[in-house]
């Protein structure tokens, strides 16, 4: 078989930089000035561009909850919208799941191991490849509404990570938070307490330093595999994002990256980190949920070279098809983290995933 990179490697090559991801952190304390999860509304010329495309714009056909994967031709179609001031652009998001060509049933992601601080680690299989169609209509404008691009792209994306979801990890993460608050001995540590994921394994010291505190929060190697698991379906998602025309350009427009130390390093971005804020629990009735399942929000902020660059705030559910997709995630709210500048807001607007007694 055919191995490729892990989905979370293909994102930062696909971004023509080298990233590496030096921990990942989640707080107790919560991430300042976390973008708002807003509801955002169908311009009447991204609609009806979408409805011509035969894209669903208004409710869900929700698949097996229980199945593994999705199915040929599940469809997500997302609105993306930037608001600068008062100008406000919109673009049409389809994703839709392809068959795997003869080629791509012979490919497999690389398997691969992650580690936290507290000398836990996680191994994850090889997996299948997904491939999916992405179709990208727009900007849509107010004041010219007549006039956008209609871009088609793909990516090739881990099967495994699309399905981990990352409902699992916000779970711990409000579990710590609760702990943190209710548990004296955590309560009362004046410096706190966090986990850390990284490629390799920690400094010794690093491990012992935990013992501190780690064994109270009684973190299963279930636990430390579904937080661990978060950075790759982290990946994958914005893999897809990144690979998108329109969405990957909106992307660099926005961040608040220090290129003169890009420049400098050659291009490569040696010092990543990712901290994982405030989670809470979101009301069902503000978002398309799969029947039974919970909605999260989790607070991301991206730092580069030691500085804050975005300020991310994601809704999360369990990845039902056809939200195996976009590995569970529902909507994101992102901005610069001093909340100058535009901000983006991308979320679910319609689906429909394969019901059929095969599937």
């Amino acid at each position: 078989m055919k191995p490729v990179r892990p989905a979370w490697r293909c994102v930062l090559l696909a971004l023509g930089l080298f990233l590496a991801w030096e921990k990942v952190v989640a707080a107790a304390a919560a991430t300042p000035l976390i973008p708002t999860l807003d509801p955002i509304r169908w311009g009447e010329s991204a609609q009806n561009e979408a409805r011509k495309v035969d894209a669903p714009v208004e409710d869900i056909r929700w698949g097996n909850s229980a199945a593994v994967a999705g199915a040929a031709e599940d469809t997500a179609t997302f609105l993306v919208q930037e608001t600068d001031g008062d100008k406000v652009r919109q673009w049409v998001v389809i994703v839709v799941l392809k068959e795997r060509k003869p080629a791509e049933k012979e490919m497999r992601t690389q398997a691969s191991t992650m580690y936290l601080t507290t000398g836990q680690k996680a191994e994850f299989p090889a997996s299948l490849i997904t491939p999916l169609s992405i179709h990208v209509l727009g900007p849509f404008r107010a004041k010219a509404p007549g006039k956008f691009d209609d871009v088609w792209s793909g990516a090739l994306v881990s099967e495994f990570f699309l399905g981990a979801g990352l409902d699992r990890a916000v779970a711990l993460v409000l579990r710590m938070e609760e702990m943190g608050r209710n548990d004296p001995v955590l309560a009362a540590r004046k410096q706190g307490f966090g986990l850390g994921i990284g490629p390799k394994p920690p400094a010794p010291e690093v491990v012992a330093a935990s013992q501190e505190w780690a064994p109270r929060l009684n973190i299963t190697l279930e636990d430390a595999r579904a937080f661990t698991v978060s950075i790759p379906v982290l990946m994958t998602f914005f893999q897809i994002a990144s690979q998108t025309p329109g969405m990957r350009d909106l992307l660099f427009h926005l961040a608040d990256i220090p290129w003169w130390q890009i420049v400098k390093n050659g291009g490569r971005v040696e010092n990543v980190e990712l901290e994982m804020g405030q989670a809470t629990k979101l009301g069902r009735a503000d978002w398309p949920a799969p029947p039974g399942a919970e909605v999260y929000s989790l607070a991301l902020r991206v730092k580069v070279e030691g500085k804050p660059s975005l300020s991310c705030n994601l809704a999360v559910t369990r990845p039902v098809p056809p939200l195996f997709n976009s590995a569970g995630i529902l909507g994101v709210s992102v901005m610069r983290p001093d909340g100058k500048g535009p901000r983006v807001m991308i979320r679910l607007m319609g689906g429909r995933a394969d019901i059929s007694p095969t599937h």
